[in-house]
């Protein structure tokens, strides 16, 4: 995880996903933290398109997302053009908003 999201801040999505697929040809299974590095990724690298992709890959292997999962798919959304408010509309729709402090 810290490598993908060593990648990821340097915008080199292409070699954050190859880790991840790596990962997986390696029997390394993939956990929320993961999903979030690279949703979160997607979103610093102007790729929505990704960002999408892995928030359905997370649902798919059945993990949950959090807050920060939402943060960082509203960010992509955001980075979109043109934005893409009904994804961003849909997105806060399913947060359940709570206190974290």
């Amino acid at each position: 995880n810290a490598f993908i999201d060593a990648c990821a801040r340097c915008h080199s999505m292409e070699e954050a996903l190859a880790t991840w697929r790596a990962m997986g040809e390696e029997g390394v299974p993939p956990n929320a933290v993961t999903f979030n590095t690279l949703i979160a990724g997607a979103a610093w690298s102007q790729a929505p398109e990704t960002a999408k992709e892995m928030y359905f890959e997370m649902r798919r292997c059945n993990f949950l997302p959090t807050e920060r999962t939402f943060g960082a798919l509203l960010a992509a959304a955001a980075a979109s053009t043109p934005v893409d408010v009904d994804w961003a509309f849909s997105l806060i729709q399913q947060v359940v908003c709570r206190p974290t402090r």
